[in-house]
């Protein structure tokens, strides 16, 4: 997690693996993607917690993601 002046960034280093059926992932590169919170409520309305889930899940079935 990243503070910028206008924003959080809430970073996934193997978030291309993840799924996105929110499509909220941002980033292009091979393996890190992110979540960029401007507001309180973009936690919910992103669907956070579901993308946290899935990060952990990933990581319980043998993906890296530290």
């Amino acid at each position: 997690m990243f503070s910028y002046t206008r924003h959080v960034s809430l970073e996934f280093p193997e978030g291309a693996s993840l799924p996105d059926p929110h499509q909220v992932l941002e980033g292009v590169g091979k393996h890190r993607r992110h979540i960029k919170l401007r507001a309180t409520k973009d936690i919910a309305e992103k669907q956070v917690r579901e993308y946290v889930g899935a990060a952990y899940a990933a990581v319980g079935q043998g993906h890296e993601t530290d």
